[in-house]
């Protein structure tokens, strides 16, 4: 039954904001920034803007994004988002479970959105939130 099973990459995904000088601050959540946003919503939205980052689908999630994203707690002057893919079969013991990560960059004051695919992986960030848990909606 599971004759020739090739297991694929792990991927998981994590929010992180950064403070002016680059240090890592508060997780956060798509739900953060609106009650009715959720993770595919997000994704959409980075994602319009790694297909046309002049186009209206960017335009309108930059400037939405941003402007919430200012009234965050500890005002974070960026918000990442990184998908991290792990070849568990491959990397048993790989340091931080990750093998390269895309991010997905907003910057806070210009509401520009920066993606890089296939970098490295940062540490793993597994401390609790500190922005209130706004439960299922």
């Amino acid at each position: 039954m599971f004759a020739g099973y090739d297991a694929s990459p792990i991927s998981s995904f994590q929010y992180v904001s950064l403070d002016a000088a680059g240090r890592r601050g508060a997780h956060w959540r798509p739900q953060h920034l609106a009650p009715v946003l959720n993770h595919k919503r997000l994704t959409d939205g980075f994602r319009a803007c790694d297909d046309d980052a002049a186009g209206e689908k960017c335009a309108v999630f930059r400037t939405f994004a941003a402007d919430r994203a200012k009234v965050l707690p500890g005002r974070p002057a960026k918000l990442v988002y990184q998908d991290r893919a792990w070849d568990y079969a491959a990397d048993l013991d790989k340091r931080d479970f990750c093998d390269t990560m895309t991010t997905h960059t907003l910057v806070v004051a210009t509401a520009a959105v920066e993606t890089r695919v296939g970098i490295p992986c940062d540490a793993l960030d597994l401390s609790p939130g500190r922005f209130v848990n706004l439960g299922t909606i």
